[in-house]
């Protein structure tokens, strides 16, 4: 009964240790995964930073008068003027509800009239 034991709890120990090592493995390779990842994140952000200077490059006002100029007859662009844009007027905002409507709708507690909320807090 002894021996059987003890051969148990051996087994046991092996079982342990085996298991100790897999989860240890897995571990391993999840931070070199998150490393790898992370490193392909840094050159994306990098490569994201060069792309936005060059393209502030590119649109810079001087280098693009010329090249409109140039092929302004293939374009066939106009000038921006004060009048092709629209006025704030003619957008079309939600309607604002007022108060008392608001509170007939449920959507806020009526507005007390100041004698009511001095005979409340005297």
């Amino acid at each position: 009964m002894g021996k059987t034991i003890h051969i148990l709890a051996v087994m046991a120990m092996f079982g342990a240790c085996i298991a100790v090592y897999l989860q240890s493995y897995r571990t391993q390779s999840a931070i070199a995964k998150m490393q790898r990842i992370e490193a392909s994140i840094a050159q994306n952000r990098a490569l994201l930073a060069r792309l936005q200077a060059e393209w502030a490059y590119l649109n810079r006002p001087q280098r693009l008068w010329p090249l409109v100029n140039l092929h302004f007859d293939q374009l066939e662009l106009v000038s921006l003027q004060g009048r092709q844009f629209g006025a704030a007027n003619q957008i079309p905002y939600p309607r604002q509800q007022t108060a008392p409507a608001m509170a007939e709708a449920g959507q806020i507690p009526a507005p007390q009239h100041q004698h009511q909320q001095e005979a409340q807090n005297p």
